[in-house]
């Protein structure tokens, strides 16, 4: 089983009323809340990738998986990790392999509407 390195960042001692850092869980940051803080504090900032190594690993995850919400910001992310618009674009065609070419497809419409 799997198990985090520090198991006290996923605690919810921030989150008790009266505390500062407290916000109300809402339907709509509850999962937000307990993903993003792991994410991008341990995962995004993992010294055994490089950024731009991380960036290709999260593209085609989200490509494969089509999760075309989640694309636009991850490919925007991509250029500034210093992915070009060609390598997106191979990244993307060497997907549809794996992945099935209808995720694909929408993978790279939706660069080509983001990285314009």
């Amino acid at each position: 089983h799997f198990k985090p390195q520090n198991s006290t960042r996923i605690s919810a001692t921030p989150h008790r009323p009266g505390h500062p850092g407290h916000q109300p869980q809402t339907p709509s940051n509850l999962g937000t809340d307990l993903i993003n803080s792991p994410l991008y504090s341990d995962v995004w900032t993992d010294a055994r990738l490089s950024p731009r190594d991380r960036s290709i690993a999260t593209l085609a995850a989200l490509t494969v998986l089509y999760r075309p919400e989640e694309l636009p910001a991850h490919l925007r992310r991509a250029r500034d990790n210093g992915l070009t618009n060609d390598e997106i674009s191979a990244l993307i065609t060497h997907c549809a392999f794996y992945g099935g070419f209808p995720a694909a497809i929408s993978a790279s419409m939706l660069a080509a509407e983001t990285l314009l």
